[in-house]
């Protein structure tokens, strides 16, 4: 859904990270410019614990809903105004109806 939006995509095991550490994926993502999407709060954490930049996450919170298909609904109608704080660096929540951003570093 997102790829036939415009954008791009690509899942952990595709690039051989399916039992990668959280660290390492955060590496990854920063050095690859792509955005963590998670529902994990490990990731927010270990970028405010480092004090880093990048990469941005998006976290989806326990109130929003499990099925792929809604969560991808739910960011393609926010990713047009969060764009910027994504490219500049931050964490974006989506905390039921609530969208919360935090600009990094934290």
């Amino acid at each position: 859904m997102l790829v036939e939006a415009g954008w791009e995509g690509v899942h952990v095991r595709a690039l051989g990270l399916s039992e990668a550490t959280d660290a390492q994926i955060l590496g990854v993502a920063r050095d690859g410019a792509y955005v963590v999407v998670t529902a994990d709060n490990d990731f927010p954490e270990a970028l405010a614990l480092s004090g880093a930049a990048a990469p941005s996450v998006i976290l989806f919170g326990p109130s929003c809903p499990t099925d792929p298909a809604r969560l991808a609904v739910l960011m393609l109608n926010q990713l047009e105004s969060i764009r910027p704080f994504l490219e500049s660096g931050a964490v974006v929540v989506f905390a039921g109806p609530r969208l919360r951003v935090r600009e990094l570093p934290i």
